[in-house]
């Protein structure tokens, strides 16, 4: 058996994890492992490297490191549990490797969920979010949030039961990286703006990036455990989710689906991050439900008034935000859906108060 900074590889081949790695299973000291070998950064070890640029790309290296070590050692929990997060970095050669201890689940495919009953379903993603509302009072976002990260399994007991992956992308909230690895269906659409504003320096979406990302990826993740056959919000025209925001509508939830969920949801999916509920908050509405208390009682409606848009629509329905009374929800003839504040509403005659 081939061994690597003292773990014994399992002696096959290397599998391809996404685009920064590929993994192999292996033991040390009598415990299972999982290593997975990062695409990037690479150590300047070649002799194609010299001098000041060599120093400058080795002191890069080594910042990365110290910032994975880090975020490692400030994850909540041992590397166990519901949490897996890394235990280990080490550099061998050119390479950088991340160690987490192996999970050995046949996971329930995000696809099935959504046939559990209603408080399975809701305790299930409680516990998701109890775990991410901890990451985030540890100032850390998990930025690559997908059901593919969340395996699912039942206990012995028939219980569902969560293990939390993948935190190869993760960051401090206050140092989000150049470039968040993110997969783009699952985007924010804060962070679909900074991905695209990629080079620009200082990049001006980078105020935006921060938990709430997480929230919204979460959002999309609950909509496939509650929509039937796990689908996303419906949308038309578009690729991925965030990209209806771009045409100024606004995802909604599958009318089927408990209404309780679906009112957390489209919390969740706010487009503006700063009227998304916190984890911490999505964790309390959860535990509402699991204990069958009543959520908060919806905000009464407002009247449509009559101002229109540039492209002449008018308002054809409006109602206060479930969740933050100072914005309103507007529908218009053109079967376009907005956000606003309240008082801007008010100012150009899109609602009488």
């Amino acid at each position: 058996m081939e061994t690597l900074h003292g773990y014994r590889l399992d002696g096959t081949q290397w599998k391809c994890l996404g685009g920064n790695g590929q993994c192999v299973a292996a033991q040390k000291d009598g415990r299972n492992y999982f290593i997975k070998r990062l695409n990037k950064p690479k150590y300047p070890e070649s002799s194609n490297f010299s001098g000041e640029f060599k120093k400058q790309k080795a002191a890069e290296c080594d910042g990365w490191l110290r910032r994975r070590r880090a975020i490692a050692e400030q994850l909540p929990g041992t590397g166990s549990g519901n949490i897996i997060k890394p235990v280990e970095y080490f550099r061998e050669g050119a390479c950088f490797y991340e160690v987490t201890n192996q999970v050995n689940v046949t996971s329930i495919p995000y696809t099935e969920i959504w046939k559990e009953k209603k408080t399975d379903k809701a305790r299930l993603m409680m516990t998701i979010a109890m775990s991410l509302s901890d990451i985030h009072k540890a100032g850390i976002v998990h930025g690559d949030l997908d059901p593919g990260n969340i395996l699912i399994s039942r206990s012995a007991a028939g219980h569902l039961i969560t293990k939390l992956i993948d935190f190869t992308d993760a960051f401090f909230e206050n140092d989000p990286p150049e470039s968040i690895m993110s997969k783009d269906a699952w985007w924010s659409p804060e962070v679909a703006m900074y991905s695209k504003a990629h080079g620009q320096e200082p990049n001006p979406f980078r105020q935006y990036i921060g938990t709430k990302t997480d929230v919204f990826s979460l959002g999309l993740i609950f909509h496939q455990y509650c929509a039937k056959d796990g689908n996303f919000p419906e949308y038309e025209g578009v690729d991925y989710p965030w990209q209806i925001f771009v045409k100024g509508g606004m995802l909604e939830p599958e009318e089927e689906m408990e209404p309780e969920f679906k009112e957390l949801i489209a919390a969740m999916l706010e487009p503006d991050w700063v009227s998304r509920p916190s984890m911490e908050q999505v964790h309390k509405t959860l535990r509402q439900i699991v204990d069958g208390r009543p959520l908060a009682v919806a905000a009464p409606a407002v009247e449509a008034g009559e101002g229109t848009t540039r492209n002449g629509a008018f308002v054809t329905g409006a109602k206060l935000h479930e969740r933050n009374p100072q914005k309103v929800v507007l529908e218009f003839s053109d079967g376009k859906k907005q956000i606003m504040d309240l008082g801007l509403a008010v100012k150009q005659n899109f609602v009488k108060q």
